[in-house]
């Protein structure tokens, strides 16, 4: 590595997995959890999926608009630069995994006695934590000049 010659990443070579790449696995994720996941009482499965892609929408939106946002972050500070080529693809789509897990163990709407600020509180906290520590474990480390 120490060979190598630094390559200035390209914007569309990161904006790409970053826009595209989590909407992947947020979408397959709903698709399977209403089809394969537990049955609701007084809910089809079409049902859940409906409610699953409009919440995943807005999600993915906002967790899209994070991510690159911790990328500029991370890049201005000189930590991490700008996930491109397979590396960023394979973060930008699987990162979304981790805290579509989450919510599915957790179950954010099950919280919505404590108030709305508990719901948003258990949905945010785990897409900060997962944009965060994915670009800081999987990110390449900006070359010292």
């Amino acid at each position: 590595m120490a060979n190598e010659t630094y390559r200035r990443p390209t914007v569309a070579g990161w904006l790409a997995p970053v826009m595209v790449g989590p909407w992947i696995s947020i979408f397959l994720f709903v698709t399977a959890y209403a089809f394969l996941g537990p049955e609701w009482r007084y809910v089809p499965r079409w049902g859940i999926w409906a409610i699953g892609m409009l919440s995943g929408t807005v999600i993915g939106a906002v967790y899209v608009a994070l991510l690159a946002l911790v990328d500029v972050l991370l890049l201005a500070v000189k930590v991490r630069m700008f996930p491109t080529g397979k590396r960023g693809w394979l973060t930008a789509t699987l990162s979304p995994l981790v805290f579509m897990t989450s919510y599915a163990i957790l179950r954010p709407w099950a919280y919505w006695k404590g108030g709305p600020w508990t719901v948003v509180a258990i949905l945010a906290v785990p897409l900060v934590v997962t944009a965060i520590g994915t670009r800081l474990l999987t990110g390449a480390r900006v070359p010292r000049s």
